[in-house]
């Protein structure tokens, strides 16, 4: 039977370690003892001991149910493994608990059959990880230093078998300033590789309290919120890639407006931020802010059929959903506009409003210009005015050039008006489009091909139905912010909650941030006390790549509206290299043979098309306007040659993984990988230990300064004398390790150590080779 060992779900950290794909079993050096020790190359296989490995063990799924009262969440965890080969493979079963987890029960089946295992002291798992991380020179568990541990005994999975495990358990979630988070790890970078054939995770939240922000950073959930004291959230995927924790914010608030803040700073450097203003769910009749609605409709002869049909349809939606205070008014236009009626209507004018939607036939040009003039022209600047713009054309009647419409269209708006335009189709000019819709504080959307555009219209007002606040302007106190996305806030609407990224200076432990906005036609002003912006912020690792996406979603909507610039583009190029990003002017293409390019820029000579028509506009249009408007960080990219970590991207290089803001030829300082100074950089640098469990070799700047982790030698498996284990980390600067650092720790007692860290892979090992 062969012996291997699993990391436990907190997903699938189940993971067979020693049977991951490409992980070939090798030889490793030999101690100064002559004992052979097994050792773990994926890429720098020594001479093999069996030509071919064992397939690896596959998760069929992993389905997580997470129920959360009042801050104590139950979670159960549900996943089954098979076993490929043709041997039985016995394992034990590891399982980090993420950091601040207070277990109150626990229970475990396989099978159906209750298993006894123990739960592992911060201590004791700290000394686990250590001895997995050298003796199968697997640097992925650095991360889960420092948490505690459940571990359960081996249990056999037969050939072409299955094993269900079934874990339940109980935790106390801490919240600080009403600000709870829940973590279920699903990352392992090792084994970032690894697809799971289903994954599913379903959060109830139940609160005496309510509930303002509910946010995932990691992954794109669906959330369900039947009033202020319940959320449902779930996610659903297939084939998904374990390169991420489920992470997941909730706070509880009492005030009418909540507003909940998440940070990540390393120490030195600009933090990142995240802000979440989140309304009530339910509110009095009474709170909502009365709007006036103009719906501009094209109505040429291109829109006859089924897309007139459905664009009636969503009309008949939204004027059976006015508010009883609101106002409305309906342009049709062709080759002329034709208005409802001259002036804007009540909402008791609606079936009035229903026999002119009846009466509309697709016929003549597309006066885009007239449309869009008449329209805002209609603003009174009394309340908050939505305009809904629907096309499916190019002008072809009167104003015919974008830029001149634009230009006459700002000169007759007023404060206070929002535009959001529909581009129906692929022959629309989505330049003009996104610019109308950016300068007016909206925001563009387009319905493409065989998509229906009755849901899409509908779907969409019911986000701004109901505004509650308008014109928001926010105060950061004595915290100095950059780069925040979007630069102009948008307006509040009932049931939606914003946000806001960007950077901060000047940490400050107690900041009051103050919003202020618009309602009823005057100013509402509120202060949020008590919120912080530390020197050092790790809580939040998916923050800087979710910044960056927006900085780069904003530069390219800068770039494609406005021109190519050489200054822009290559801050997009600067960003997408560091944070691992995809863009038009990047690739994370690697060709063979050769060096491994990070984000080969194109060359200014030849700038990257932005049409501003056709299905390639539409479709580069709502890729910038995925970045910009991103809730979650992007995927990042995957392959053999590149991984991303936090705020860093390394690629490899001569089978080392390299940051990519490391200068090729700078000297680097040298720390032995599974060595006692390896462990100590982590302890140093607890923020690093991402970048470190990329890959065992890795050169990572830190500070400034360039580590390179080198292979494990065999002095590695020697202990350290008592005198050496405060050895100070050397810095750029000074003389850097001695010969004898380099080499690894001074010699004690090699037996005692060898037979600590490797006892369950030398039986692994001898049962595998005799």
């Amino acid at each position: 039977m062969r012996r291997i060992m699993l990391l436990g779900s907190q997903i699938a950290l189940l993971l067979f370690i020693l049977l991951a794909p490409g992980v070939t079993l090798a030889q490793g050096p030999e101690p100064p003892s002559g004992i052979p020790t097994p050792a773990f190359h994926p890429p720098f296989p020594l001479p093999p001991i069996r030509p071919t490995p064992l397939p690896p063990v596959e998760v069929k799924y992993i389905r997580v149910a997470v129920d959360i009262k009042d801050h104590i969440a139950t979670t159960q965890v549900d996943q089954v493994f098979y076993n490929p080969a043709d041997v039985p493979l016995e394992g034990t079963f590891l399982f980090p608990f993420a950091k601040g987890v207070s277990v109150s029960s626990l229970v475990m089946h396989v099978d159906g059959k209750v298993m006894e295992g123990e739960l592992l002291s911060k201590e004791e798992a700290r000394r686990l990880y250590e001895e997995i991380v050298r003796s199968r020179r697997d640097p992925a568990l650095l991360e889960y230093i420092g948490n505690d541990a459940f571990q359960l005994n081996v249990f056999p999975i037969p050939p072409k078998g299955e094993r269900r495990v079934q874990l339940k358990y109980s935790q106390l979630l801490e919240a600080e300033r009403g600000l709870a988070s829940y973590s279920y790890p699903l990352n392992l970078p090792a084994f970032a590789h690894l697809v799971v054939n289903e994954v599913a995770v379903s959060v109830n939240i139940a609160s005496r309290v309510p509930i303002k922000a509910v946010y995932s950073p990691s992954h794109p959930v669906s959330i369900s919120r039947p009033d202020d004291f319940k959320a449902h959230i779930s996610f659903e995927g297939s084939k998904v890639t374990l390169d991420r924790d489920f992470r997941l914010f909730y706070s509880v608030s009492e005030s009418e407006l909540g507003l909940t803040l998440l940070t990540y700073r390393r120490p030195g450097e600009p933090g990142y931020y995240l802000l979440l203003v989140s309304p009530q769910v339910k509110v009095e009749p009474g709170q909502i802010v009365p709007k006036d609605l103009l719906l501009v409709l094209d109505v040429s002869g291109s829109m006859t059929g089924q897309k007139l049909e459905e664009a009636k349809a969503a009309l008949r939606y939204i004027l059976g959903n006015l508010g009883k205070e609101d106002r409305f008014n309906i342009l049709a236009f062709s080759s002329f506009v034709q208005p409802f009626q001259r002036g804007l209507a009540t909402a008791a004018q609606r079936q009035d409003a229903l026999k002119f939607i009846d009466s509309l036939q697709a016929q003549g040009g597309t006066n885009i210009g007239a449309a869009l003039e008449e329209a805002v022209a209609m603003v009174s600047g009394e309340r908050p005015t939505i305009i809904i713009f629907l096309t499916d054309g190019l002008p072809t009647v009167g104003v015919m050039d974008p830029a001149q419409i634009l230009k006459e269209s700002k000169a007759k708006g007023r404060p206070g008006t929002r535009i959001f335009t529909f581009g129906v189709g692929f022959d629309v000019n989505t330049m003009l489009l996104d610019s109308v819709a950016q300068e007016f504080g909206g925001a563009s959307q387009y319905v493409k091909p065989g998509e229906n555009l009755e849901e899409a219209l509908s779907s969409f007002y019911g986000k701004v139905a109901a505004p509650v606040l308008t014109d928001l302007r926010l105060d950061y106190g004595k915290v100095q912010v950059l780069d925040v996305y979007p630069p102009r806030l948008p307006d509040l609407f009932l049931g939606n909650q914003l946000v806001i990224a960007g950077r901060y200076r000047s940490p400050e432990e107690r900041v009051t941030i103050t919003l202020r906005g618009m309602a009823d036609g005057r100013e509402r002003v509120f202060e949020y006390a008590g919120n912080a912006f530390p020197e050092e912020a790790r809580d939040d690792t998916s923050l800087p790549r979710l910044w960056a996406s927006r900085k780069i979603g904003f530069l390219l909507q800068e770039i494609r509206l406005k021109g190519q610039d050489r200054e822009l583009v290559e801050e997009v190029i600067g960003l997408s290299k560091q944070y691992g990003i995809a863009t038009p002017y990047t690739s994370f293409f690697v060709p063979e043979p050769g060096p491994v390019p990070l984000g080969r820029p194109g060359p200014m000579g030849t700038p990257v098309p932005m049409p501003a028509s056709g299905r390639a506009a539409v479709e580069q249009s709502q890729t910038i306007t995925s970045y910009s408007s991103a809730t979650v960080a992007p995927t990042a990219p995957t392959g053999p040659q590149v991984r991303v970590a936090v705020d860093k991207t390394f690629v490899l290089r001569d089978r080392v993984w390299v940051d990519a803001a490391y200068v090729e030829g700078r000297p680097t300082i040298q720390v032995p990988f599974g060595s006692p100074e390896y462990f100590r950089l982590a302890e140093r640098y607890p923020w690093a230990r991402s970048y470190l469990a990329v890959a065992e070799r890795v050169i990572v700047v830190l500070d400034g300064t360039p580590y390179e982790v080198t292979e494990l030698e065999a002095s590695a498996y020697k202990e350290i004398e008592p005198g050496m284990q405060d050895t100070p980390l050397p810095v750029e600067g000074s003389d850097g390790p001695s010969a004898d650092s380099r080499a690894g720790p001074g010699p004690v007692s090699l037996w005692s150590r060898v037979l600590s860290i490797l006892a369950s892979v030398g039986r692994w090992f001898r049962g595998l080779t005799g």
